[in-house]
């Protein structure tokens, strides 16, 4: 924040913290983008392209799995609106390979918390000096401008892992994903692989100023390829602060990696988006470094160990419940300097809700939501008298609002619990409903796997719920059936297929989730209805054909109370429980996994004891008692 309180519109406009420099701030010049000055705009915008300029159209490589479990008929279907230009022509199936979507990218760096997803260049590339953009087509097919070339720069080499697939393996991916063949999505690590080799991951010197857990390896050997892949690119060679101990960083990396590997989606993907982000979060100030620090050595202690403590991820809580009404009362008139300052308050908030839903009581997790909450709707530019758009939200991607918004929503759906804002769901002039359904879209697909698109349908049912609960209107229970057979399902490939089809399998039994939710949630479905019976059975073939490990089991925790309600036969009951309590985040009690596990025997011993099926109203009565949200 500028010491004077000026902030100059540019940053304003792109959400940064602007360090008040006259007559141009060094933020601005730093990140090679013009300086707008210091006007009495207050009308932020959300950092959006110009939309005369054209952006590349994706290639949509993907099948829809319907409730009726038919794995014959299988297609590849555009979601993109009547309304967009240049929208995509269906494609059937031929065996050929196609060209991967083109990735949003913008090779300035990024500082924090506004960040887009782009290939990281090799040391040796040299520095591109674009402007940075937050994704907002429209999209036209033959116009590809410079960013064609840009792709191809941070391209990764491609080759065909279907060539090493078994027979079954092969049945199972036909069935997931027939018109897209995934594609390698290694790196030549070079030098950073060597690197790795000479520093392996494991603790470093302590300091003064934090402490070192032995962390233990438990990734699976399935994705030990991406596991070096994460901690090799994180660590890199890095110019560090003087003013600093030399090994703080490292050791931040280090952690962050571990937490990487082992709990998102796509670690992978995400490498270059979370190295800016960690770089200029700890470069924000002592504090910032301090939360980073805790932080780290909560990530030591899980990772670690399921016999872990929890005091420094305890002691990180306190502080923050402390913080967050200090800053949101220190707010006034100035909608786009309280923006700034929200957004500060806002920093590590990410990390610690996405720790905390691992470890932490499910009452915890949304108690941190409630208290993140004034902060949030603070730091996003809808005025206070409207909702706040969410597709725009979604598409300015900035990590701590998106994940907040998005995990608001789904704690919503999969707890029966009203979300803590309702959010409009009616795409914006300039933002495209294509941008949610490319390989690379700037939602949070990398962190839990659920489908950027879904998201926003799963906003739009909630409120439909909580609004007219069972009795909403059959037209809109056709468009929603729509939205959810229309998104588009993607796999970043491993070097083990297993793997690839695992993560398609995580998406599409989000799929299977939403069309439970839609019946018996908005239709007033029970468990024994067809519709729901097609889903969950679409579901647990997929589930009993994908081999058991992190991917896909640990990315099936979320949607769990979903998919479990429908369970009707105790053999599927018994396969849900055997798969789940294999995950660490599950055996734990009193975690949100462990709840999720109760809350689904409750609702089972609830129905054999009256001999009737299961209602959507069990799961609100299930999450009240065994987790009291």
């Amino acid at each position: 924040m500028s010491r004077s309180g000026a902030i100059c519109t540019t940053c304003v406009t792109r959400q940064r913290k602007c360090d008040g420099a006259q007559p141009i701030c060094r933020r601005c010049a730093r990140d090679k983008v013009e300086c707008g000055g210091y006007s009495n705009s207050r009308n932020p915008i959300r950092g959006l392209s110009d939309p005369k300029k054209p952006r590349p159209a994706p290639i949509f490589l993907t099948n829809v799995i319907e409730p009726s479990g038919n794995y014959d008929r299988l297609l590849g279907t555009s979601n993109t609106s009547s309304s967009e230009p240049g929208t995509p022509s269906e494609r059937s199936y031929t065996g050929e390979f196609l060209p991967s979507p083109v990735s949003y990218i913008s090779p300035a760096r990024q500082p924090s918390l506004n960040l887009p997803l782009f290939g990281s260049p090799t040391p040796s590339d040299p520095p591109l000096s674009f402007a940075r953009q937050a994704p907002s087509p429209p999209f036209h097919p033959n116009d590809t401008g410079p960013f064609d070339d840009i792709s191809r720069i941070f391209s990764p080499p491609k080759k065909d892992v279907r060539k090493s697939l078994t027979a079954g393996q092969a049945s199972l991916f036909d069935a997931l994903w027939s018109l897209g063949r995934p594609e390698d999505d290694s790196f030549v690590l070079g030098s950073y692989s060597s690197f790795l080799d000479r520093n392996p991951l494991g603790p470093l010197p302590a300091g003064p100023s934090y402490t070192v857990a032995q962390a233990s390896d438990q990734i699976d050997p399935e994705d030990s390829h991406d596991a070096q892949e994460v901690a090799a690119r994180l660590w890199r060679p890095l110019p560090l602060d003087k003013k600093v101990k030399s090994n703080t960083l490292p050791f931040v990396l280090q952690s962050y990696s571990l937490w990487m590997r082992q709990f998102l989606f796509e670690p992978i993907r995400i490498i270059p988006v979370a190295r800016d982000y960690i770089l200029d979060e700890y470069y924000e100030g002592p504090e910032a470094r301090w939360r980073m620090l805790t932080t780290s050595n909560a990530v030591r202690a899980i990772t670690g160990s399921t016999g872990y403590t929890l005091e420094d991820l305890e002691i990180l809580q306190f502080h923050m419940h402390q913080d967050f009404p200090k800053a949101a009362a220190s707010f006034g008139a100035d909608r786009g300097a309280d923006m700034m300052k929200a957004l500060l308050a806002m920093s590590t908030t990410y990390e610690f809700i996405a720790i905390s839903l691992k470890v932490f009581p499910l009452a915890m997790v949304v108690k941190a939501m409630q208290a993140v909450a004034p902060l949030f709707r603070r730091a996003c530019p809808d005025p206070d008298d409207r909702q706040v758009n969410l597709p725009s939200l979604l598409s300015n991607i900035n990590i701590g609002l998106e994940y907040y918004a998005t995990l608001d929503i789904v704690l919503g759906a999969i707890i029966n619990r009203p979300m803590n804002f309702r959010y409009d769901t009616t795409f914006p002039p300039g933002v495209h409903e294509a941008i949610f359904n490319i390989e690379n879209g700037p939602g949070l697909r990398w962190t839990n796997g659920i489908p950027d698109r879904l998201v926003i349908t799963l906003a739009r049912m909630n409120a439909l719920l909580e609004d007219f609960g069972s009795v909403v209107d059959r037209e809109v229970i056709k468009e929603l059936e729509l939205e959810i057979k229309g998104f588009k399902t993607f796999a970043v490939a491993s070097a083990d297929p297993d793997l690839t089809a695992a993560r398609l399998v995580v998406q599409e039994s989000w799929r299977q989730a939403a069309y439970i939710y839609l019946y018996m949630g908005l239709c007033g479905a029970d468990s024994h209805d067809a519709r729901v019976v097609r889903a969950h059975t679409t579901f647990m073939e997929l589930l009993t054909r994908t081999k058991p490990g992190r991917i896909p089991d640990s990315f099936l925790v979320l949607p769990l109370p979903i998919l479990g309600i429908a369970a009707r036969n105790p053999d599927d009951q018994e396969i849900l429980k055997r798969r789940m309590l294999a995950m660490p985040e599950c055996t734990r009690k009193n975690t949100p996994g462990n709840q999720f596990i109760r809350m689904l025997e409750f609702v089972w011993g609830l129905c054999g004891e009256n001999g009737q099926p299961a209602t959507w109203s069990d799961l609100r009565l299930a999450s009240l008692y065994v987790a009291n949200v």
